[in-house]
């Protein structure tokens, strides 16, 4: 369906805009993360160093923000990140943004 005034169809309304972000992690490995901009109650997208894109769902947080799945988990404040996954070793993370 497309809405008549700007001819923009009507899910592209529903569509949260997205932020990526890059983070530089340990060894030269990047940790990539897309964020809805302003909303975070929408899941994050996280494309880890290896492996395959995972969505992760907002999980309660006392500061900065959390994202998870029960396997998975991403936390941050700020520029930094921690990455988890399974039983690997918990990778920290910055961006470049300050």
């Amino acid at each position: 369906m497309l809405l008549a005034a700007g001819l923009i169809p009507a899910t592209a309304l529903a569509q949260p805009q997205r932020n990526t972000v890059v983070f530089a992690c340990p060894g030269g490995a990047r940790l990539s993360v897309e964020f809805a901009v302003g909303d975070f109650t929408q899941p994050a997208v996280v494309h880890p160093p290896s492996g395959p894109a995972v969505s992760l769902k907002p999980q309660p947080a006392a500061d900065g923000f959390r994202y998870g799945d029960g396997t998975r988990e991403l936390r941050g404040r700020g520029n930094d990140v921690t990455w988890s996954d399974g039983a690997a070793p918990p990778l920290a993370c910055t961006s470049g943004r300050r």
